[in-house]
Parts: structure tokens; C-alpha cells; sequence
């Protein structure tokens, strides 16, 4: 059966290549994605996938139905990439989506559009080489990730999806681990300061202080030990409601052992104790949110925050998904939580599993620390490998009628979790 799956991965080498490019090919920033969703849904149609439509906030999704009910497998990739940086230069075509000397290059290439392009094929593949599948297959091309935090994915859990009574019992997120299996990493937030008074000078004193504490913070306990962890942006100065008002933006990234809220609690105490000698001010302290409109029309509030996460790997469906990519012969299948590379990065991982109680993997051929950077590439061999793994790991989860499931009582994998930084991969 592994090696029906490997032969389909290869057969559809060119076809998986030439999606990539077309995705990279097409600028599709965050809120912004409606070319690049018309190539996905039109590609998802040309390979007969059993329903595709576009829900109303502009995601893309296709099912495949199993030859018996059971559980649903979600395989969600998100459309949108972040603008090109500074370190492209004027010369470099940040959307060429050429092939050179082996690997796809341009913007979002080593990011999820080749999860994405993966996903597209591994559906297809399992669906044309007619292994049992026991099921629901859920493609899904997700909007607004980067810059709206899983809006894209909220509103596809929260209304597109249950509208057709489905639910997803395990989801596997197409974002860069270089083929390795990531279940969990850190998260980060945006935190406003807003400091009013009606004494401009006591206003400016107020936020002078507050700035400085926050600065010094760095050092504290919470955010000791973590790369760029805390950075404050120099205050903005302003008039609402008949204050006098400053802004600071606080960007803190959160460890994997900690949550977004207690970060805001510590920012909030930092901030009221290094105003008390400046005199009578008004504070707010919370997380930054923007009002952002889908390409579709359809407006969102978007708050600026992602939890760190981390899936249980002795999830039945889990389990058993990981325990067939190493009987094909997978030489690393144990999961590990991971520190992404910058503020802001984040995946859908931690909605999935804090608000929908989704055991989810990530699992992509991209390479995280090369996302949005000059010379963005993804190599074709990981790409196909990509489309085979994944291909397994769905089988593995629902390629078994449900009356062959093995226990849900199982003890837990040996190998456990591992901790990896960008250092280490």
C-alpha cells in the first residue's frame, strides 16, 4: 500500500511542481488572496474532488468522501503570505516561482503555499489510488492567517463547516517543519498601553516612566532566555475624549509554557507600578485589535495574539496517523514543539486546539526560518515527500474501519516530545 502511495507522490511530480509555482507566481497577502483562491478552486476541480465552493469570507474547500462514514481529517493550509521584507532586493522577483537547481522560488514558497500544494495532491492521490478510506478527507485553503490571526479558520470551524455537519476529528496544518512533525510552539502578542491624562505634561511624564520599566523588562523572569522576547515601540502622542493620550505597543513573545494572559497581567502590573509617582493618569492595558475586511467583503475583528500550543500525541487518531508514517518507513516521526523564528509568526495550531479541542499536527516541506526572506525556495524532492507523508499520515488516521481502531487507552508514544529551536534543525 506504502508503496502504491510513493509511486502515485511520484507520478504527480510535475503537476504538484507547476501548482506551486502558479501559487507563488500570484500575490495573495493577507486579506488579499482572491487570485490565488481561483487557482485552488479551479485546481480542485480539474483533480474531481467530490464538492468544492468557496465559503463566505473567501476560503477555499474541497471534500473527498471515504467509502464508509467515520471520522473527518482536516488538511488546512492558509493562501496568504506576508509582504516581502527589506532584505529583497529591487533586483529579485520576490513572485518569480521559478525552478532553480532544484527547489521552487519566490514569496510563500517555503511557506504553506507548498503545504497547500501538498494537501491538494495528497487528497488526490489517496483518492485515485483507491485505498480504503474510512472517512472524510477536508482540503481547506485558509484566508487572513498571517495578518488576521485564523480568522480564515474560525470562520470555517464556526460556520462553513457545521452548516454541512462535519466536524474535524484531527487536522493536519501544511506549515513549514522541513518534514518533521510539529505539535506545538510559542506564541506572542501585541499588547497596547494607552496612557491619558489631562495634564499633557503629566500625560508625557506618565508615559516616559512606563517606557523605561517596559524597556528594563527584558530581563525579567518571564521573557528571560527568549530571543528579541519583549520590544517596545517609541509612543505616539494624541487627543481622545478630552485626554491627553500616549500609545506604546508592546510586541512579547510568549513561552510554550505560558499564556498570552499572563503576559498581558505582567505588562499591566509593570506599567501601574512605574505610573504611581507621576501623578494622575488613566491606563488601559490590552491586546491590540484591527478591523480588517475580507477580500469577499465580509468585515472581522482580528485580535493580535496567538497562545503557545501543544497537541496531546497520544490522541487516538494522532497516534495512529504517526505510527504509519514510520511503518512506511518515515525516518523521524517524533513530534516536537518548536520556537518559531519571529514576532507575529503563527499557525493555526493553537485555535484548533485551545478553542475547537482539535488534535492537530503540522507537517509541511517548507523550511520556517526561510519563510519571507531573499531567496525563499523549497526544494521539488521535499514537495513530493510532502504529498506522500501526508498522504500516509490521513490513511494512517482513517484508513482503518472504525471497528479495527486500537484502543483509545494506549499509552503514550516512547519518544515523547522533543524542544527545537531554529538552532537545531
Amino acid at each position: 500500500m506504502y508503496r502504491e502511495l510513493r509511486e502515485q507522490a511520484e507520478s504527480c511530480r510535475e503537476d504538484v511542481t507547476a501548482l506551486t509555482q502558479a501559487l507563488v507566481r500570484t500575490p495573495s497577502f493577507s486579506f488579499r488572496e482572491e487570485a490565488v483562491a481561483e487557482i485552488v478552486q479551479n485546481a480542485l476541480q480539474e483533480l474531481r474532488y467530490d464538492l468544492v465552493f468557496r465559503d463566505e469570507v473567501g476560503n477555499v474547500i474541497g471534500f473527498l468522501a471515504g467509502s464508509e462514514e467515520g471520522p473527518t481529517v482536516l488538511l488546512a493550509s492558509h493562501m496568504d503570505t506576508q509582504r516581502p521584507g527589506e532584505e529583497h532586493s529591487e533586483e529579485e522577483n520576490p513572485f518569480s516561482g521559478r525552478v532553480d537547481r532544484g527547489r521552487v522560488k519566490g514569496l510563500g514558497a517555503a511557506g504553506c503555499k507548498s503545504g497547500l500544494a501538498a494537501h491538494v495532491f495528497a487528497g488526490h492521490i489517496l483518492d485515485k489510488s483507491l485505498v480504503p478510506i474510512y472517512g472524510t478527507i477536508v482540503v481547506a485553503a485558509t484566508v487572513a492567517q498571517e495578518e488576521g490571526n485564523g480568522a480564515g479558520v474560525r470562520y470555517l470551524l464556526d460556520e462553513t463547516l457545521p452548516k454541512l455537519g462535519i466536524t474535524p476529528d484531527l487536522a493536519i496544518l501544511g506549515e513549514p517543519t522541513t518534514l518533521l512533525i510539529c505539535g506545538g510552539h510559542d506564541g506572542w502578542a501585541d499588547i497596547d498601553v494607552r496612557i491619558g491624562s489631562i495634564d499633557a505634561a503629566t500625560a508625557r511624564r506618565a508615559t516616559g516612566v512606563i517606557h523605561s520599566a517596559l524597556t528594563g523588562a527584558s530581563t525579567h523572569a518571564f521573557w528571560r532566555g527568549k530571543r528579541s522576547s519583549l520590544h517596545v515601540s517609541e509612543p505616539e502622542y494624541g487627543e481622545r475624549d478630552g485626554l491627553h493620550e500616549a500609545v506604546l505597543r508592546v510586541r512579547c513573545r510568549v513561552k510554550t509554557d505560558e499564556a498570552v494572559a499572563n503576559c498581558v497581567g505582567l505588562v499591566k502590573r509593570l506599567a501601574l507600578s512605574a505610573s504611581e509617582p507621576a501623578g494622575d493618569v488613566r491606563m488601559e492595558v490590552h491586546v491590540h485589535n484591527e478591523r480588517r475586511r475580507f477580500y469577499t467583503g465580509k468585515t472581522v475583528e482580528v485580535l493580535c495574539w496567538n497562545n503557545p500550543w501543544s497537541s496531546d500525541p497520544s490522541a487516538p487518531l494522532f497516534h495512529r496517523a504517526l505510527d504509519a508514517l514510520a511503518a512506511a518507513g518515515w525516518r523521524d516521526t517524533a513530534p516536537r514543539t518548536l520556537e518559531l523564528s519571529g514576532f507575529g509568526l503563527s499557525t493555526a495550531g493553537s485555535l484548533l486546539e485551545d478553542s475547537y479541542h482539535i488534535p492537530t499536527l503540522c507537517f509541511g516541506p517548507g523550511d520556517e526560518k526561510r519563510v519571507c526572506t531573499a531567496g525563499e525556495a523549497v526544494d521539488v524532492e521535499k514537495l513530493v515527500d510532502a504529498v506522500f507523508g501526508t498522504a500516509v499520515l490521513v490513511h494512517g488516521a482513517i484508513g482503518t474501519p472504525l471497528s479495527l481502531v486500537w484502543p483509545t487507552h494506549r499509552a503514550p508514544r516512547e519518544s515523547g516530545w522533543i524542544s527545537t529551536s531554529r538552532a537545531d534543525r
